[in-house]
């Protein structure tokens, strides 16, 4: 199917809404695979390229009473074996009902592994050892390894079982006596996972530098990949040799040594409380010798090619992956702690899906049936055993995350894309409502919509909604296929919020940058929004390509102008319309308000206040969402800022007098005034040198008129220049100057 946008046609139904709303619809489109996974997926699968389909049929075929399963094998006679814990059982599905078979006195059963004469191998753990039951149920110690933790079985063609072990990352080979040796000791901190290539291989997975390793049938390792994680968790092999790896954490590095980051996978609660289901299996083990721990960052899926070829062809930064295995009709399966989440992931990687999901469970095991054609899958937090078919289950829904519209809204049209086959359909119901998660104050689900090109959203208006997509198949050979989910609403229109509005000191000016270069026109916009979909209107549109003409101006330049005044303000619009500004004036004593001016799109304006007569002043910002509204539809939003004072008049000094008294001292007197502001400033300087302050004859200086009056002495005979100079509260300053002589003394 061609991927284009829809367009919806939604104005018919909306003309008529009364002059409170907004004029431009919003359109809410969600057709990617990343939006469609925040929402709820129940027997659906998700498609990386975006498309939505019936999950193959999923049944829950068998629940313990234990919490956690944690391995998994068949016999050939397909009867299922389950590890557990706490309580170290191992149970048995016949593939009609399950039952206890076996009980460990350790806490774990983390490894099993079945011979061809159908005898069940149980590795248990802590101080764990490997029992051997055969198929009546009689049990007995089979081997005894010197390790703490058990982790992996494997049984080769021969018979030969091989023990993957920790906390000191050692492989034991068992002869079929139960007689058993060293195989290989790794170096590393555990050996999580094994099994055998298409020849025979044993392959073994490690945690500490998180080796892929491979040994020829005498014992020699060769490293197959060294992985840039932290821990390798499960191996699978495809019938064609390829050979695909699991690995979790991250690698942390330390001099001379390279060792594991802590992770946050479920599998490996080894103790009596569920709480430490935040390590991984080995890092539980081995969390007292661990120096570097981190965070886990995430998944990630190695394939090597029978050639050797090693390469990254899946991430994922949320799932961690506890196991994997290959289904030829499927290709690879990834079952992780993402909330029961399995993946699936072409053998080359080009393309994923989110298979389906078991939530709230954890996919701790996988194992492709030799007897059905089917997958099971061991989980945990709650321990059950599901059983994944290959064909499509009857029903399956969507629901999406939630919209938030950011303000009261009326629905429009919503409409899909859809391939339906015969014998499957898809319906779609809405509900709305204003807290953001949905509740039982919300309105219930609407009737079903069916028609994919568009229906009428009966849902009330209100800040929040959301859909649900339903898809059936009646045989399950087929099913529909949805790719793109679009709903026309129109939001209330909201006035703007001038958030903001500051008056610049006196004396500065702001300048307007120019923008060099072209910025492009948008025509198609497909924005993410917070609520996991894409707006996609004129308005967006538009207003796309105003935040990248904002994203390439400069801001403005400040200069120092005498005489200006600068306001900047900051304004908000819940709807996102384009706002414009109008910049008013009054004086103390005015009524009406000027305007200074009007048509603004920058959020600061400069004026020359030397127009202005002094006195005390208010400015007014009007904001309007008028651009992107109908004259009659548009609101406004407007701030004050306080009484400021306009004062470009210098001060004036009058009757300056200086006297030379019989002492030869100097008197000097004058009086200051101002017409607007207190004086602020007084000094005088003789001969135009080394000014001194002068306080007035109060004592203070705080009055648009002051008296000064002073007695300078020790002046040489001869003539003197006194300058007086005088400064008011804006900064304006006066001057003036007498001239004295002094004569010798008798």
């Amino acid at each position: 199917m061609t991927r284009k946008s829809l367009a919806l046609t939604g104005a018919a139904v909306l003309a008529s809404i009364i002059s409170v709303w907004a004029s431009t619809t919003q359109l809410w489109q969600q057709d990617r695979a990343e939006e469609f996974e925040q929402g709820t997926p129940t027997n659906i699968t998700i498609r990386s390229d975006g498309y939505i389909q019936l999950a193959p049929k999923l049944d829950e075929v068998y629940q313990g009473t234990e919490a956690f399963f944690w391995s998994i094998a068949e016999d050939s006679r397909g009867r299922v074996f389950l590890g557990s814990g706490h309580e170290g059982k191992v149970y048995v599905y016949d593939g009609r009902e399950g039952r206890l078979f076996f009980d460990a006195p350790e806490m774990e059963v983390h490894a099993l592994a079945v011979d061809a004469e159908d005898n069940l191998y149980v590795g248990t753990s802590p101080d764990g050892k490997v029992y051997r039951v055969a198929p009546d149920g009689q049990s007995q110690v089979f081997y005894d390894p010197p390790a703490r933790y058990i982790w992996a079985l494997a049984v080769d063609r021969r018979g030969v079982l091989y023990v993957g072990t920790g906390e000191d990352g050692v492989i034991y080979r068992v002869d079929r006596r139960g007689q058993g040796s060293v195989f290989f000791d790794s170096g590393e901190k555990h050996i999580r996972c094994l099994t055998f290539d298409a020849q025979g291989d044993l392959l073994a997975g490690s945690e500490g530098r998180a080796r892929l390793f491979r040994f020829t049938p005498d014992g020699q390792p060769f490293i197959l990949y060294d992985a840039p994680v932290a821990e390798i968790t499960a191996i699978t092999v495809a019938p064609d040799g390829t050979i695909y790896a699991a690995g979790i954490g991250e690698e942390k590095k330390e001099t001379g040594t390279t060792t594991t980051s802590t992770t946050s996978s479920l599998s490996t609660v080894i103790t009596i409380s569920a709480a430490s289901s935040t390590q991984s299996l080995g890092q539980q083990a081995g969390a007292a010798t661990t120096k570097a721990k981190t965070e886990i960052p995430g998944s990630r899926i190695f394939r090597i090619t029978p050639e050797g070829f090693p390469e990254e062809i899946w991430t994922s930064d949320k799932a961690t992956v506890f196991s994997v295995a290959f289904w030829p009709s499927k290709g690879l399966l990834a079952g992780t702690g993402d909330e029961g989440v399995i993946y699936q992931i072409a053998p080359d990687g080009t393309r994923s899906a989110l298979l389906t999901r078991v939530e709230p469970s954890q996919v701790t095991a996988l194992l492709v049936s030799r007897r059905r054609p089917l997958v099971y899958a061991a989980t945990s937090n709650l321990a059950r055993l599901f059983a994944l078919e290959s064909g499509y289950a009857r029903e399956g829904s969507l629901v999406s995350s939630v919209k938030d519209t950011a303000t009261f809204s009326q629905w429009g049209l919503i409409r899909w894309r859809q391939q339906v086959p015969p014998g499957t359909s898809v319906t779609l119901f809405t509900r709305s409502g204003n807290t953001r998660e949905p509740d039982n104050t919300w309105s219930p689900w609407s009737g079903a919509l069916t028609r994919a090109r568009g229906e009428k959203v009966t849902s009330p208006p209100a800040r929040f909604i959301q859909w649900k997509l339903v898809l059936t198949s009646s045989s399950g050979a087929e099913t529909p296929v949805v790719d793109s989910v679009e709903l026309a609403y129109l939001p209330r229109n909201v006035a703007p919020r001038l958030e903001s509005l500051v008056l610049q000191p006196p004396d500065i000016a702001f300048e307007k940058v120019p923008t060099y270069g072209t910025v492009q026109a948008v025509t198609t916009v497909s924005s993410t929004t917070s609520s996991g979909g894409s707006a996609s209107s004129q308005a967006q549109t538009n207003r796309t390509r105003r935040r990248r003409q904002k994203a390439n101006q400069a801001p403005p330049r400040q200069v120092v102008k005498e005489g200006f005044r600068t306001i900047t303000w900051t304004a908000t619009d819940a709807n996102d319309d384009e706002l414009v500004y109008s910049v008013y004036i009054r004086g103390e004593g005015e009524t009406a308000w000027k305007l200074m001016k009007d048509e603004l799109t920058d959020t600061f304006y400069s004026w020359d206040t030397t127009q202005l007569p002094d006195g005390y002043y208010r400015v007014k910002v009007v904001a309007s969402d008028e651009p992107s509204n109908p004259p009659d539809r548009a609101l406004r939003a407007e701030r004050v800022t306080e009484w400021f004072e306009v004062d470009n008049t210098p001060p004036r000094i009058e009757a300056l007098s200086v006297m030379v008294q019989s002492d030869g001292s100097v008197r000097l007197q004058f009086v200051a005034r101002d017409s607007a502001t207190p004086i602020t400033m007084a000094e005088y300087l003789v001969d135009n040198v080394e000014p001194r302050q002068m306080l007035s004859v109060d004592g203070i200086l705080d009055a648009p008129e002051e008296q000064f009056e002073l007695v300078i002495d020790d002046l040489s005979p001869g003539e003197h220049t006194i300058t007086v100079r005088i400064r008011d509260g804006a900064d304006n300053v006066a001057s003036a100057r007498a001239i004295v002589t002094v004569g010798r003394p008798k």
